[in-house]
């Protein structure tokens, strides 16, 4: 007689899971990502926008749907030299894009030591913020490089401090879910599933700062109210997405998986889909 094959042995094995992945899965971020998907079939977006009571008109031409929006971190690119269609010299377009950046941070931020900051080297700007392990002396820097342990060596007013680091964060944010219903209107909506609200600072060495400082945390909610009111300029209205209501007790909208995937239409979606609509919300 054959002997038989030995059964491979891995973890899906040794814990008698046979069942597919999405029957299991945590990820926000690949819900979200579902969601943008089925938003973009069928009549579902109007379906979404009535459920949410977003009233806005969507613009003919302007209207689009974006995930893992980074608007603000896309502007700041188009300002990089080597996409410069100004006429001059790589040096001359370098110093055009480095006075550009400059204008920006200052009319944006407003810093207490504007004065120094209009007429300091690239190297000291960068440095007053510090951006990165080895500030650059030949280009300004993104706000998304800036570290907080290293601008709260420079700066001395907490105030100032709070003020730098929501400019930060506001640069690396990214809404899971931006629907634009025309170019100065939005919905930005924010998928959770079993996580809550989140809060900036991040790190325990950030954290730390500012316990020190006396300063409280910021909720991510109003780090995207001002990143897209302010900094974008863009009237936004914002839905927590969730699976229980009391998570989004902040946001001035919050809807439930439940909600939102039992009024959405899934037919001729493919069968892990519908399965995974299932296993958050039941049958339907």
């Amino acid at each position: 007689m054959c002997a038989l094959e030995p059964v491979p042995t891995n973890l899906r094995t040794l814990i008698s899971f046979p069942g597919p992945y999405h029957a299991i899965c945590r990820e926000e971020r690949n819900l979200a990502a579902l969601l943008y998907h089925l938003l973009l079939v069928g009549d579902n977006l109007q379906r979404f926008l009535k459920l949410a009571r977003y009233e806005q008109p969507l613009h003919p031409t302007q209207s689009a749907l974006y995930f893992e929006y980074s608007f603000l971190r896309d502007l700041w690119a188009t300002l990089d030299p080597r996409r410069s269609t100004v006429e001059g010299t790589p040096r001359q377009k370098l110093d055009a894009a480095n006075k550009k950046k400059r204008e920006v941070i200052l009319e944006l931020l407003q810093p207490a030591e504007s004065e120094y900051l209009k007429n300091c080297g690239v190297l000291e700007f960068n440095t007053h913020f510090g951006a990165g392990a080895r500030p650059s002396r030949r280009e300004i820097q993104s706000p998304g490089t800036w570290s907080l342990p290293a601008y709260a060596k420079t700066l001395t007013d907490p105030t100032e401090i709070l003020k730098v680091s929501r400019f930060k964060w506001a640069f690396n944010a990214k809404p899971d879910l931006v629907l634009h219903s025309d170019h100065d209107h939005a919905l930005c909506i924010e998928a959770k599933l079993e996580s809550g609200e989140g809060s900036y600072p991040a790190t325990a060495a950030e954290k730390l700062i500012f316990k020190n400082l006396g300063l409280t945390y910021v909720g991510q909610l109003d780090i995207q109210r001002y990143l897209m009111t302010e900094l974008l300029g863009i009237e936004t209205e914002f839905v927590f997405l969730v699976a229980d209501r009391k998570v989004g007790k902040t946001a001035e909208k919050v809807l439930t998986w439940a909600e939102v995937f039992g009024a959405l239409d899934l037919k001729g979606q493919p069968a892990f889909v519908r399965e995974w609509v299932e296993e958050l919300v039941g049958p339907r």
